[in-house]
């Protein structure tokens, strides 16, 4: 597309751009373009004890939630089709849904048993239904165990739905471009000896799926959190939590990573002819590549979590702070159901987290970061995809509500007002500004953000 309409990308920037303008002009869109999208919901709710048992009460909590999604693009000319990214006219989706959730003690520290400090089950259900897409109920169970006061076992199992988005479903099918990077990591095609795709421009397929199923998932987790007995580490807690997630029809954008549909996705590729010097069975040179959101028939994870938490009124103020790490242990998509499932764990390395805020009457103080290994190309674990990362955050904030007797006491009606449910805050994002871990091609945005070190100034109030 850009060499058809002869655009010279590269050229000193001291000097004045070769390029004539009405053929910059051009591929921009036309100025009589609206778009809108717009999102109206309406909810009840009500919750509260319905029954007193010797544990304590039963609580239930029901309600329902009516919504509706639209979007709207018009435009006084159409557009070059190449440039149609959007949709054009009026789509709309109504989405009804009702839920229930209760809580049933079972046994609390009143009935004195022993191993059964407190025994908790819960149980919940949502239907929800699309005016387009169906409807589904997800139900879900839980317990929560404490032998002794200071240990806890929990344990759920949740089920959920998820619906194709209206821009993925009804934007209208066009030919895109696509660029190929990859001077260092290559994409190669596996249909062709696994030999690099020549870097480029490639027409791709973008737009809506009709095709596309809702999502659906079932995820179980088994948990456990001690809370320290002892006065000298009082405050301190320790949780360890193991998850399994099943995906079905799992809704993924392939876009970011092309390798996915050489690899997984066969089909999304139109091919032409064979070049001379191919090897026998060799497919011909891809010509179209189908970027469009797809469904990924199954997927598992599991993980485990771990958290460390520590709080505790000090002199100096009140302390909260938390490490976590996640350590992922399987994640293995099957693309098309009847193919064999293929693992893509090197692409999730394990990340550790960390905050601490201390608060002291109106101020308050915290640091928080991330650390995140680095990410591989392949179950090889030789060539990295993303460097390790690191990032640095820090707040400084003054909460007017929490002002000392002192400060406030001769305050007139109109700073009381003023003040109440004020906070002012200083956040620092990226305090060493370190910039993303990235590859050619792809920048690491996915990791940290672009931006790098900024500086956010809130003002909050609330009436």
């Amino acid at each position: 597309l850009i060499a058809s309409r002869s655009l010279v990308l590269f050229y000193d920037s001291r000097t004045q751009s070769p390029n004539d303008l009405n053929v910059l002009r051009s591929m921009l869109h036309n100025g009589g373009r609206t778009e809108s999208n717009t999102n109206e919901s309406y909810s009840a709710s009500a919750d509260g004890s319905v029954w007193d048992l010797p544990a304590g009460p039963i609580r239930l909590a029901v309600g329902g939630e009516y919504r509706i999604e639209r979007a709207r693009t018009t435009q006084a000319v159409p557009d070059d089709p190449r440039f149609n990214l959007s949709l054009v006219g009026n789509f709309r989706r109504a989405v009804e849904s009702a839920f229930a959730e209760t809580r049933v003690p079972i046994v609390s520290e009143k009935q004195r048993l022993p191993l059964l400090h407190s025994l908790e089950l819960s149980a919940a259900a949502r239907y929800d239904t699309y005016s387009d897409i169906g409807g589904h109920i997800s139900p879900g169970y839980g317990l929560i165990w404490r032998p002794v006061k200071w240990a806890l076992v929990r344990a759920s199992r949740n089920y959920a739905f998820r619906a194709p988005g209206l821009q993925a479903l009804y934007r209208p099918v066009t030919n895109g471009g696509l660029t190929i990077f990859g001077f260092s990591i290559p994409t190669r095609d596996p249909q062709r000896g696994g030999t690099p795709l020549p870097l480029g421009s490639y027409t791709s397929l973008i737009g809506g799926n009709l095709d596309l199923k809702p999502e659906k998932s079932i995820s179980d987790n088994v948990g456990i959190v001690i809370e320290s007995p002892f006065e000298l580490l009082k405050g301190l807690s320790f949780s360890v939590d193991y998850q399994v997630l099943d995906y079905t029809d799992r809704l993924q954008n392939p876009l970011f990573n092309i390798q996915q549909i050489f690899d997984f996705f066969p089909d999304r590729i139109t091919r032409g002819a064979n070049l001379p010097g191919d090897l026998p069975g060799w497919a011909g040179v891809p010509t179209l590549i189908d970027v469009r959101t797809v469904n990924i028939a199954k997927l598992e994870i599991q993980a485990v979590d771990y958290q460390v938490g520590y709080h505790r009124v000090t002199p100096w103020g009140t302390l909260d702070a938390r490490v976590a790490l996640t350590d992922y242990l399987k994640y293995l998509a099957t693309s098309v159901p009847g193919t064999a499932p293929v693992s893509t764990l090197y692409q999730f390395p394990t990340r550790l987290s960390w905050q601490a805020y201390l608060t002291k009457g109106p101020y308050g103080f915290g640091v928080s970061g991330f650390y995140q290994e680095k990410q591989y190309l392949d179950l090889t674990y030789t060539t990295p995809r993303f460097r390790s990362a690191v990032e640095w955050n820090a707040q400084l904030a003054y909460d007017f509500d929490r002002r000392t007797d002192a400060a406030g006491r001769n305050d007139t009606r109109l700073k009381r007002w003023l003040f109440a449910g004020t906070k002012l805050s200083l956040t620092v994002n990226n305090v060493f500004d370190r910039e993303p871990p990235h590859i050619e091609g792809n920048a690491g945005f996915a990791v940290t953000d672009p931006r790098m070190a900024r500086y956010v100034l809130t003002l909050r109030k609330a009436f």
